[in-house]
């Protein structure tokens, strides 16, 4: 069998629109770099989709006539099964996880080659850019990863920093992963869990290693979704997003990790109160929705991570509903989620 450093994995679900943009930011990359071709491989697939995303991915690999090797495979609905089939049929030394919907940014190849030589660590962590559409660069936010970082003394804080701040720094993609830890470890996509897959799986994986490197180079742009941020209050959706976040303290339950932990469960608190209970222009009245929240909070998953944290703690900008809730000022928390809904819905009109 012939050697294989790095294999991409792009799930396919409906992006017959995006896709070639995807690989050609990849391709392109590959083919700049000063890496042979012949060491990466692209594994995209297809799960479930009702378009002609086979069709397109299809003829853009038998175009590439060989230039790079491009694998098109097939499986049921859903992302963790498409990343899942990805891993089994994968070669590379190192896994990379691009979403088809985003862009590989130019010059990553070179960086990654070089880290790679110059230390063997288990994750490298990069930076990354997100923005409105795939073409525009001028609208877009950097998150530039602090190489200090690096110099922590201990493992442990390295992995506290990134835990803690799941929406910025737990995603699987600006990644490099070691396939060999994966596979041994069994560290596969729960396809069980629809809500915060990614950043489930980063801890299992996270909980395997033994060396982070984390680089302020940015190696990807995340496209942001088109679909509106207005959600209805849906009861089974939160408690599917409050399973997979009890799965994941179940896993870290003996770890030394439970501070960075609890502001990950908090983190995602904050979601679920501006996506699915907080929603401004939804003209409901503001008691019934802090009667939902309440309600959640009663769940031993929320209760314990509130009940664990310190007011020092929730004393920045992430956590600043988690701190009127210490203090029982329900309705400034209200106030704080509705600001943060209306703010995330003008962000969405301006796709």
């Amino acid at each position: 069998m012939k050697k294989i450093d790095y294999t991409f994995i792009i799930p396919a679900y409906n992006c017959s629109k995006t896709v070639v943009n995807c690989l050609d930011s990849i391709v392109d990359d590959i083919i700049d770099s000063s890496i042979p071709n012949n060491l990466f491989e692209i594994i995209v697939v297809e799960n479930g989709s009702t378009d002609n995303t086979s069709d397109v991915i299809e003829k853009y690999k038998n175009d590439m006539n060989k230039k790079v090797d491009i694998k098109l495979l097939h499986s049921e609905k859903g992302v963790s099964r498409a990343r899942n089939l990805g891993i089994c049929n994968s070669s590379g030394k190192y896994l990379i996880f691009v979403d088809s919907d985003d862009i590989w940014l130019k010059g990553s190849f070179e960086k990654i080659s070089n880290n790679v030589e110059e230390q063997d660590a288990d994750l490298f962590l990069y930076s990354y850019i997100k923005g409105k559409n795939m073409d525009n660069f001028y609208d877009c936010k950097k998150i530039i990863h602090n190489e200090n970082v690096n110099t922590f003394d201990s493992l442990d804080k390295k992995k506290s920093w990134m835990i803690s701040m799941p929406t910025l720094r737990m995603q699987v993609w600006a990644k490099v992963f070691k396939r060999d830890i994966i596979v041994k470890n069994k560290i596969y996509f729960d396809e069980n869990i629809k809500y915060s897959e990614d950043s489930e799986m980063v801890i299992r994986y996270l909980s395997c290693c033994n060396n982070l490197n984390v680089s302020s180079f940015p190696i990807y742009k995340y496209v942001l979704s088109e679909n509106s941020v207005m959600r209805s209050f849906d009861e089974k959706r939160i408690e599917q997003y409050i399973n997979s976040l009890r799965k994941t303290l179940k896993f870290m339950d003996k770890s030394n990790l439970q501070c960075a932990l609890s502001q990950y469960v908090l983190i995602h608190l904050n979601i679920i109160m501006v996506h699915d209970i907080f929603i401004y222009g939804n003209n409901k009245n503001i008691k019934e929705d802090i009667n939902k929240m309440k309600k959640i909070l009663k769940n031993d998953v929320f209760s314990n991570s509130l009940k664990n944290i310190s007011i020092g703690k929730c004393l920045n900008f992430y956590l600043t509903p988690e701190f009127f809730l210490k203090c029982h000022m329900y309705f400034m928390t209200a106030v704080i989620c509705y600001i943060k809904s209306y703010k995330n819905q003008i962000k969405s009109r301006k796709v």
